[in-house]
């Protein structure tokens, strides 16, 4: 239990700063492309995933977990953090509503 706490704290932080870095970098791209977002979304979802993925991953293996866990943890963080992207921004999903 004492070493659950900081792993879902850092998680949750991973998770919502994924989710605003993939913001900041589409609102990037979609500037230097000059292109309607749906084009650039996906390019910004891999950006962005290509500098979260590493990043959690370290952050949990230098937590003390093995690297097998901290690499399941990352990947579990990049979803999520497209998730809140994707949720956070309606014009992503087609102006879905909730």
């Amino acid at each position: 239990m004492d070493r659950t706490l900081p792993f879902l704290a850092l998680l949750v932080f991973l998770m919502f700063f994924g989710g605003g870095f993939v913001i900041l970098v589409s609102f990037l791209v979609v500037g230097m492309l000059s292109s309607v977002p749906p084009v650039a979304d996906g390019l910004t979802v891999v950006l962005s995933l290509l500098v979260i993925l590493p990043i959690s991953k370290h952050l949990f293996a230098a937590m003390g977990l093995d690297e097998d866990s901290s690499r399941k943890l990352a990947v579990l963080t990049g979803i999520a953090s497209v998730v809140v992207f994707y949720l956070t921004i309606p014009r992503a999903c087609g102006g879905c509503h909730l």
